[in-house]
């Protein structure tokens, strides 16, 4: 049962010996009081169990033994230890007059000496547990004591989760917090047993960085934000926070606040080692000011990191049923396995919080694999809390700093459980290939956006197409040209990200379904259909992944369906158009496309081409084209293929065989990619007279009118200032006046600077550095001050670089 600190009252003396004075203070296990040992009149520090837990009872005797054993002036000293006469135990050790390292930090900034001398002192104690084999598992400022308030004279106290031996240990289960949110280690944020003295080295890194800086290396807006930043963040340099901390210094910081624990040093008593090496550098730069003083070598490294934007999913399980059902390990491999096709790196946090981080891809890339990973995760984790965020932040060997973290939290707290929580910069760059939907509490996730056509909004308001009429008529011409012939058609369209290819795409088929035919040249309406491909970042590359997404959409086959429902769906289409002898081999062979097998029984043909995957590759290609022509004789066919960028050769070299072999087919491919499509399909369908169409960024008035058609009646100052800094880009163009609507003012969207990302991530290492620099003076800098930025090495090229940005 538990006990109340009242019932020890002042002038009580305990085990015949300490004589209660008054309460001192209160913790998560006891309260502690002052007391005086009547065999020689000290003071003394005295902490009661206030409960007779089991557990906890273990732990309190385990700190007492701890503490019998370590004998050091860094170490606060043991007395005694036993039980009272209600059965309750307690624990003496020596009182200190002080304060704690915590309350100092709050109080002041340290110099660089004292902060080096605190830094010995802690490690120092920390050394000495780890020489008994003692791990700590909780070292903190606010268990370290000042004597005196005198910076040398550190102590280490409160052993309560200390234990011998650095191998597993028990007295953890999931949902326990072993040590402090913001000190303790990544292996103890995610709940690993098997900790040792490095698991001590990180916290004890986490409090020299505090000393040395004056700020923590992990914060976050509560315990589950500072949790997943200690898995995911890696703080600043020492010496970026604060200048003129040495070099050896900033190193040893950093490998002891290392990820990997392998990474770092192997425990305390090589920390102080290093420490003490490097007294004779602190000392001089203790001497040097602390502002910066800027020279023609330390600048460059000011262009060396970029912040780009990250995607991360939270989940929280539910504990309680895990814990009642022993299921714990038979979930997370479910979990595990519904995450690993998106490319994410799942860590478990020790209070059972899921954490999906994707170490890599661009942000349209990350949040495609983050939204999917997100849906597959709440399909099997049914209706637990699940949470996605996309945030800005320096990104530094993989690991993430920014404030993504604290919105996922934020959601997750949210308690909502019937979708995916999005965030706004998440919703931004997600809208265009999912399904958001918006709520009092913000955003959410219902699902992957259908490849059927949609009214393209703004504010919740249909927009119209601006500054794009010579383009889409052009675009009409031939696709009426196709049919009227008929011949076979291949149409690019390219422009950078943003550009506004997308849209062109949704006002080009809105207008043909409006229409519903295409007259021909005798006069004649003749009817089309429409085939929808697109690529996915997830699957970039993958074999044949375009013509397949736009032949399940042409045959109304849907992912998640069962095999039979597809196979019916598939061979119900084909046989629709083609001849009784064609249509098993063509379903077939479609299937084999597409995913969805048929049994060889009674098939001769696939039975041996599957055993030949060349055989294979000629009947898929025979099939496909087969297909069209059966299509096309029934009615004309556009095939649009959205960002053929993530498309596959595959896929281009069966469009290349169908546009030569059904010349004469009313058929059109239409594809929408960037620029770099040509990098990555040389000579595209060259030999098939590619007519190929430039978007240009949108002109002022275009921009105007698209600005108070949404906006309406506001100031000529705001639309020209949401016009010069969209400078034609229409998707930024949109966010700005997104961003505007919502009252955000200058603050540039998340969305818009995911974009400026991917843009970036296109080009050479060295031309971003080149761009870094140039932007620092502005919109107009002077090339003499970048090449001081950039380093000698790139100001050699720089003349060249810069005429390469200049025609991107």
């Amino acid at each position: 049962m538990p006990y109340s600190a009242t019932l020890m009252r002042t002038g009580d003396v305990i085990a015949d010996r300490f004589q209660i004075e008054q309460t001192a203070g209160s913790g998560g296990m006891g309260t502690v009081f002052r007391a005086i040992d009547l065999t020689n009149g000290e003071s003394v520090a005295m902490k009661v169990l206030r409960e007779s837990n089991e557990d906890h009872s273990r732990r309190f005797a385990k700190e007492a033994e701890v503490l019998y054993n370590l004998r050091h002036p860094r170490i606060v000293r043991y007395i005694a230890h036993g039980r009272t006469e209600d059965g309750r135990l307690f624990l003496v050790m020596e009182w200190l007059e002080g304060q704690s390292l915590s309350q100092t930090l709050k109080r002041r900034a340290m110099t660089l000496q004292e902060a080096y001398e605190v830094a010995i002192g802690a490690t120092e104690a920390v050394a000495v547990a780890h020489e008994k084999g003692v791990l700590h598992r909780d070292i903190k400022p606010g268990n370290m004591i000042l004597v005196e308030e005198d910076l040398s004279r550190v102590k280490l106290l409160d052993f309560g989760l200390a234990r011998f031996g650095f191998g597993a240990g028990g007295m953890t289960q999931t949902g326990e917090l072993l040590g402090t949110p913001g000190y303790m280690s990544p292996e103890q944020a995610r709940g690993d047993r098997d900790v040792d003295a490095r698991a001590d080295v990180f916290s004890l890194g986490c409090v020299l960085y505090r000393c040395f800086t004056g700020r923590r290396a992990f914060e976050g807006e509560d315990a589950l934000a500072v949790l997943a930043k200690l898995v995911l963040e890696t703080p600043p340099p020492a010496s970026q926070v604060r200048p003129g901390v040495p070099d050896e210094l900033d190193k040893l910081l950093a490998s002891m606040l290392a990820k990997a624990r392998d990474e770092r040093p192997a425990d305390a008593m090589e920390v102080l080692a290093a420490l003490t090496a490097m007294g004779g550098d602190v000392q001089r730069a203790s001497g040097v000011p602390v502002a910066p003083t800027p020279g023609p070598e330390p600048l460059p490294s000011i262009t060396v990191k970029e912040q780009k934007v990250m995607c991360l999913v939270l989940a929280r399980l539910d504990l309680g049923d895990l814990v009642s059902r022993s299921r714990d390990s038979e979930r997370m491999q479910v979990v595990q396995a519904s995450v690993q096709p998106f490319g994410g790196k799942l860590d478990r946090l020790i209070d059972g919080t899921l954490l999906v981080s994707f170490p890599i891809g661009t942000p349209a890339e990350q949040a495609a694999r983050a939204g999917r990973c997100a849906i597959a995760m709440r399909a099997v984790m049914g209706n637990a809390p699940i949470a996605l965020a996309a945030g800005r932040g320096l990104v530094a060997g993989g690991a993430l700093l920014g404030e993504a973290i604290d919105r996922a939290a934020n959601l997750l707290n949210l308690g909502r459980t019937e979708a995916v929580r999005i965030d706004d910069a998440a919703a931004a760059i997600m809208r265009d290939r999912f399904d958001v939907r918006r709520d009092e509490d913000g955003f959410f996730l219902r699902g992957v956006q259908s490849e059927d056509l949609y009214t393209r909004r703004l504010l919740g308001r249909p927009t119209k197409c601006v500054g794009r009429a010579r383009e889409l008529r052009n675009l009409e011409a031939l696709f009426e040209e196709c049919v009227s012939e008929p011949v076979a058609r291949a149409v690019l369209v390219t422009a950078p990200a943003g550009v506004g290819k997308s849209r062109l795409r949704y006002e080009l088929l809105r207008r043909l379904i409006e229409k519903g035919v295409v007259i021909d040249e005798d006069g004649e309406e003749v009817a089309f259909q429409i085939w929808l491909g697109r690529g996915d970042p997830m699957s970039a590359g993958s074999a044949f992944g375009m013509i397949a997404n736009a032949i399940r959409q042409a045959t109304g086959v849907r992912t998640g369906e069962s095999l039979d429902l597809r196979r019916r769906k598939l061979f119900g289409r084909v046989k629709k158009h083609l001849p009784v002898s064609e249509q098993q081999r063509v379903a077939q062979f479609l299937g084999e496309l597409i995913g969805t097998p048929f049994d060889d029984d009674g098939s001769v043909q696939l039975r041996a081409a599957r055993q030949d995957p060349m055989l294979m590759g000629d009947q898929m290609r025979r099939a496909f084209e087969d297909f069209i022509a059966a299509e096309c004789r029934y009615r004309p066919v556009l095939l649009v293929l959205e960002d053929l960028h993530w498309g596959d050769l595959p896929s281009v070299s069966f469009l290349d065989s169908a546009l030569r072999n059904q010349s004469e087919s009313p058929f059109m491919a239409l594809a929408f990619a960037r620029p770099e499509v040509h990098e990555l399909f040389p000579n595209l369908w060259a030999e098939r007279d590619l007519q190929e169409i430039r978007l240009s960024r949108l002109t002022r008035k275009a921009s105007t009118k698209l600005v108070r058609q949404v906006l309406g009646e506001v100031s000529d100052e705001v639309v020209d200032r949401i016009i010069d800094r969209a400078e034609g880009n229409a998707f930024y163009l949109e966010e700005l006046i997104r961003a505007v609507a919502e009252g955000k003012g200058d603050k540039l969207p998340e969305s818009v600077l995911a974009m400026v990302q991917s843009r970036m991530d296109e080009l050479d290492g060295e031309a971003r550095r080149v761009l870094r620099g140039a932007s620092i003076f502005g919109q107009v800098f002077w090339r003499a001050g970048v090449a001081a930025l950039v380093g000698n090495k790139c100001a050699a090229d720089l003349d060249d670089w810069l005429l390469d940005l200049e025609e991107r």
